[in-house]
């Protein structure tokens, strides 16, 4: 299988192909060949295009052909627009993080930004690395995840519109010192407090707001008047919600 997959990269790479999205899954049965590397890095073509960048599983076995790949991928492109981190694992070595990094900092204008991890607090600078895009970033996904400090800095991405939380403890939820048009918060413990901070903050900017937990005595339209879409599961309204 691994021979087929060298020589589709080869053909595409050689044929002067260019890709708009990459989806990367470097399974253990995934095993590109040094001349793949030599031939990107004289067709740097091939990933200057790319758009949308989707990282899967790295295996452990497969860590060095990620770094080499990584690497030419950063160097080859500067116009992604959306990052997704499919399976962030805190085990990776060292040079996986920092080939996350350079990719995100050497972009032009990263709009959205997508993390799945197993709640680690431990991202090694990629977190922060987002701040070399506060100016264009726009859409925040954090699924899974646990406090850290580096989540600090979305706070300095003013022009930052979604924010969507899934499956994270609620310490994030305190996080947000910000107004954005779309908020989503799914499949976590709610802290009340901290909503009716953010609610009180987003003000009339909120259009969007889907939640999922029961929650009581819960009132909405008092601080978010502009509301268009509303889903709410779960949740034990007031007489003054709507």
């Amino acid at each position: 299988m691994h021979h087929i997959i060298n020589l589709l990269f080869k053909l595409f790479i050689e044929s002067g192909a260019t890709l708009h999205k990459l989806v990367l899954e470097f399974s253990k049965s995934l095993e590109l060949k040094p001349e793949i590397f030599y031939i990107l890095g004289k067709n740097r073509l091939f990933f200057s295009q790319i758009q949308h960048l989707s990282l899967d599983e790295i295996s452990n076995n497969n860590i060095e052909n990620a770094i080499a790949l990584l690497r030419a991928l950063a160097k080859s492109t500067k116009k992604i627009s959306t990052i997704e981190f499919n399976f962030f694992d805190s085990y990776y070595e060292p040079q996986i993080f920092h080939a996350f990094i350079y990719i995100i900092k050497s972009q032009e204008q990263l709009r959205l930004f997508s993390i799945a991890v197993d709640y680690s607090t431990e991202f090694y600078g990629i977190i922060s690395a987002l701040e070399r895009q506060k100016n264009s970033l726009q859409e925040v996904i954090l699924n899974s995840c646990d406090f850290s400090a580096e989540f600090e800095v979305l706070n300095k991405c003013k022009n930052l519109e979604t924010f969507c939380i899934r499956h994270c403890t609620t310490k994030l939820q305190k996080l947000l010192d910000y107004k954005v048009s779309t908020l989503e918060v799914v499949d976590c413990q709610i802290d009340m407090q901290a909503m009716i901070l953010i609610f009180k903050k987003t003000g009339i900017l909120l259009q969007r707001l889907n939640l999922n937990q029961k929650m009581k005595n819960f009132r909405i339209k008092s601080f978010c008047p502009n509301i268009t879409y509303l889903s709410i599961q779960g949740i034990l309204f007031s007489q003054q919600v709507v």
